[in-house]
């Protein structure tokens, strides 16, 4: 990490006070992020990015100030690896208790600005979120132990659809567009 930045680490509130964390979270985030690549560290502590978090959110779309935190906050897990980008606008929808299209907004700003930075480390970074095995297993392993369906009679469904007879369907006289005129039906 270079002196400039080191000096802005020390002093950027969105990174170093976050979040209320125990000595030992603080030490793993500290450590994660010593380990993290070099673009990676550099974007964390930009005060730049500082300023286009305040920028989108605040700015932009009239968040609070506590909104910004809240975003630097989740940028912050996506680059230490913390968070999945897959689940970025669904953690934005949920954290700032917006509309999905406003988080979708903002997050395609902060994609625009900040994530593109450390396209190439963002991808290695959550190869760890992509599961191939447990998506191969989802799609080849039917489903198990569904339940069955009882009629009044006690008598088992094998199906969820009941087939209906033709005795208690109306003639086709009676189906007018996506209306059913019942009034002459038996």
């Amino acid at each position: 990490m270079t002196e400039e930045n080191n000096k802005y680490f020390q002093l950027n509130p969105f990174f170093v006070f976050g979040e209320i964390e125990t000595p030992l979270q603080t030490k793993e985030k500290i450590e994660k992020f010593l380990n993290s690549p070099q673009t990676i560290q550099d974007l964390l502590v930009s005060i730049e990015n500082t300023d286009k978090i305040r920028k989108i959110t605040i700015m932009d779309y009239g968040l609070p100030m506590e909104s910004a935190r809240k975003v630097a906050l989740l940028i912050r897990k996506v680059f230490l690896g913390d968070a999945a980008v897959s689940e970025f606008i669904n953690k934005i929808t949920a954290t700032l208790s917006i509309n999905r299209e406003l988080a979708q907004k903002i997050a395609l700003d902060i994609n625009k600005e900040i994530f593109h930075q450390a396209t190439r480390e963002l991808k290695e970074l959550q190869k760890k979120f992509q599961n191939p095995e447990r998506k191969q297993t989802a799609i080849n392993t039917p489903p198990q132990n569904l339940p069955v369906l009882e009629n009044e009679y006690n008598e088992k469904k094998d199906d969820y659809l009941e087939t209906i007879t033709d005795k208690e369907s109306p003639p086709k006289s009676f189906i007018k567009g996506n209306l059913v005129n019942l009034k002459n039906y038996k």
